[in-house]
């Protein structure tokens, strides 16, 4: 599930998929 909200996440915006990833 959290994969399918990343994924979304990196379609809108690369930069903030980084950043997710990061935090994470």
């Amino acid at each position: 599930m959290l994969a399918s909200v990343i994924d979304a996440v990196d379609g809108l915006d690369p930069r903030a998929f980084s950043g997710r990833v990061a935090g994470l």
